[in-house]
């Protein structure tokens, strides 16, 4: 299990051994074969710790994007 106190998502999101972000939505977690109950306040398809690895994804996706931007303005052309 990834500590979903570090990174970009889910920052502070266990109080106490729980997390205080979880919704269950009622449904498993969308990662197969994970068994966690799925809901958080970000996504209700995902437990927390699959929640916080899409989030870290999309994160780091967007900083290349701007990367990228930076790299562009910097140069004059198009990445």
């Amino acid at each position: 299990m990834s500590d979903l106190n570090t990174g970009t998502a889910h920052a502070k999101c266990m109080t106490a051994g729980e997390h205080i972000c979880q919704d269950p939505s009622g449904r498993p977690c969308i990662e197969w074969p994970c068994p966690n109950p799925a809901g958080t306040w970000w996504g209700p398809l995902w437990c927390p710790e699959h929640d916080k690895e899409r989030l870290d994804r999309i994160s780091a996706s967007f900083d290349s994007i701007r990367a990228s931007f930076r790299r562009a303005s910097t140069t004059g052309s198009e990445q």
